[in-house]
């Protein structure tokens, strides 16, 4: 624990150094997540955020965060705002309805996931990573097993 005082120390410097740099301050959340600065961490993944809106893994991260530390609804805010920058990302759009679902908010988690769905169907796997228990969940069974179905019927090509 003592090394991560010491980097921390000199991530502080270096970002005062160089407020806008991309691995600094992505180094900076990373050290302060690892000794549970949760401010700190946050404000982190904020400028990290802001400084690369199109990087999805950065507000995937940022989220996983956010939830592992019971901060759901936030996790859930930070990846709507994500869709600003990355509406189309499927990845992005799992984790979403994966929150829903595990917020109960069954509705919302299933029209996102239908939306995922349709981007990608091969990624949705990652869904079922973000929240295992939903397996078990009839309606989301059902809309997967509908794009699988759809999927199977498409026609490929022999070429």
């Amino acid at each position: 624990k003592k090394d991560f005082f010491k980097s921390l120390e000199c991530f502080n410097t270096a970002l005062k150094l160089e407020p806008k740099n991309i691995d600094y301050t992505y180094a900076h959340a990373k050290i302060c997540a690892r000794l549970n600065y949760i401010n700190e961490t946050i404000s982190s993944f904020e400028s990290l955020c802001e400084l690369m809106p199109f990087n999805y893994k950065y507000w995937l991260k940022f989220a996983k965060f956010l939830n592992d530390k019971g901060l759901k609804s936030i996790a859930i805010e930070k990846l709507e705002e994500s869709l600003l920058f990355v509406s189309d990302n499927p990845m992005i759009l799992y984790r979403l309805a994966a929150y829903h679902l595990e917020s109960s908010n069954n509705n919302m988690a299933l029209k996102i996931l239908d939306e995922a769905l349709s981007i990608d169907f091969d990624r949705h796997k990652f869904f079922y990573r973000s929240f295992p228990e939903a397996i078990l969940n009839r309606s989301v069974k059902k809309l997967i097993s509908k794009y699988r179905n759809k999927k199977d019927r498409e026609v490929k090509p022999i070429f």
